[in-house]
């Protein structure tokens, strides 16, 4: 049985990326960079309406990841940062998801 909230997660993180390739392609320069923020400030609302649609139990840990991900990714979008430090954050982001508190890789959980 296929699981209808992760369909929905996969519609909107492909919509989204097509929206920022095709703001590149026909828009290009600074205007496709501030466009491209908007989507990812658009993507992260409907995943925040989604989430709360089907009242997800860590919904506050999965929106703290969400916006951490899409704040380091607009900062490198927008040249504030660059791509190598932006993919160390990235990196820390994910090390803090599993080895951190609450981890995926803590209390003995296993895959």
């Amino acid at each position: 049985m296929q699981n209808p909230l992760l369909l929905k997660f996969v519609a909107v993180f492909i919509a989204s990326t097509i929206l920022k390739v095709v703001f590149n392609m026909l828009i290009g320069g600074s205007i496709a960079m501030g466009l491209g923020v908007v989507v990812d400030v658009v993507f992260l609302a409907c995943v925040y309406v989604l989430l709360r649609q089907y009242r997800v139990p860590s919904f506050k840990r999965i929106m703290t990841i969400l916006l951490l991900l899409t704040f380091v990714s607009t900062l490198v979008e927008l040249g504030v940062i660059g791509g190598d430090i932006g993919n160390l954050a990235l990196l820390a982001i994910f090390g803090w998801l599993l080895i951190g508190k609450d981890g995926l890789l803590r209390r003995g959980r296993r895959f």
